[in-house]
């Protein structure tokens, strides 16, 4: 067996439920504070779906064993920590991860588990400071192991790789997991890799966020710059326009900070300010994929408990994201930034139905930015 590519180590040896390979961590941690009070919670939200009691228990701070097969010599083996909280006020699982050294560089990581009723599967989504991509796998519980897959086209070439993480708890204070690859469409998997998980004391100092919004990592690609201009906390007004024609009015808080060590930018929002919004909240992180040269994104909701993945680029003045594919009923989906100022900026959600020669907005909202908070 041959070793991993980088390609796929994303999702190899920093996630699912991410590990690092070092103990301790950088004076130069660049994160910023979690706003989601999910971080505190212990069980699921009321109204959340009931599957994720059966992760509940992978919550928590753990010490890491890694064992990497290699083809040739003895394998290699790895320690870390991880930790694994609940998000979006408790409808999902996200996990923090950070690596002082891994191969020789900084590694920082961030993973979302969670469950959605519609589909009736479990996501997992994520993205690392190394490959700076976005990716989702998803999967199904078969007995008592959780099963996740995606599949990739590594390099750009003919060859699909599918890759298979397995997931048990086999009690409350140990997690296994076996990350497998396939070349030949699922009928035969090769080991990538093994850990096993011990529950650790928590500690306050774990991954401990430098600074109330964080700091940029200084060796970005410089268009990773270009969401900058949402870190910070901000009033938002929503107006949305429906199918039928019918409109709909409301305001929510919106924040942004650092985030995989100043190599992204997470986003919190949420609506305490609309009672017909009872703790509604997205998370949505977004990062500069160097080799495709365009934005990544994962949003997460807590209303319908799904996540979505798209992407773009500066056009101009603007930033414009899209649906990376239409979907079954033909629709495009596109988002755009504009009018970008230092302390307001403005955002439009629209749609088309005729392949992009006409668009309807459906979405609009202002932001307006709060005053600025002493940094704790």
């Amino acid at each position: 067996m041959t070793r991993a590519p980088l390609w796929s180590r994303s999702a190899v040896l920093a996630p699912l439920f991410g590990l690092t390979l070092a103990s301790s961590v950088s004076a130069e941690y660049r994160n910023g504070i979690r706003f989601d009070p999910g971080r505190e919670m212990t069980a699921r939200a009321e109204g959340a779906p009931a599957e994720l009691d059966r992760v509940t228990g992978f919550v928590g701070q753990w010490d890491v064993e890694i064992v990497l097969p290699q083809s040739k010599g003895d394998a290699v083996k790895a320690t870390g920590h991880a930790e694994i909280t609940f998000m979006n006020r408790g409808h999902a699982l996200m996990e923090n991860f950070y690596s002082e050294s891994f191969e020789g560089h900084a590694l920082a990581a961030l993973h979302f588990l969670g469950f959605n009723p519609g589909a009736q599967r479990w996501y997992l989504a994520g993205a690392d400071s190394w490959d700076v991509h976005a990716w989702v796998a998803d999967g199904d519980f078969k007995g008592a192991a959780l099963v996740l897959s995606n599949i990739r086209r590594p390099g750009g070439g003919v060859t699909l790789t599918e890759m298979r993480y397995t997931l048990e708890q086999p009690e409350k204070d140990t997690l296994r997991l076996k990350v497998e690859s396939s070349t030949d469409r699922g009928a035969t998997y090769s080991t990538v890799q093994e850990r096993t998980y011990s529950r650790r004391e928590a500690s306050a100092d774990l991954m401990k966020p430098s600074s109330r919004h964080g700091s940029p990592a200084p060796d970005r690609f410089p268009e990773a710059a270009a969401f900058d201009f949402l870190i910070g906390e901000w009033n938002a007004s929503h107006d949305m326009t429906f199918p039928n024609g019918q409109s709909a009015q409301w305001v929510a808080n919106a924040t942004a900070v650092y985030a995989l060590n100043g190599s992204a930018v997470m986003e919190f929002n949420w609506f305490d300010a609309d009672p017909n919004l009872p703790d509604a909240a997205t998370t949505i992180l977004r990062i500069y994929n160097r080799g495709m040269r365009r934005w990544e994104n994962l949003y997460l909701t807590n209303r319908g408990n799904s996540v979505l993945y798209f992407g773009g680029v500066r056009e101009g003045d603007r930033i414009v994201l899209h649906s990376f594919d239409s979907g079954a009923s033909g629709t495009i989906s596109c988002w755009v930034f504009y009018d970008i100022e230092k302390d307001s900026y403005h955002w439009y959600g629209e749609s088309s139905t005729d392949r992009g020669k006409t668009w309807n907005k459906t979405w609009k909202i202002d932001f307006e930015r709060k005053p600025p908070k002493t940094e704790s």
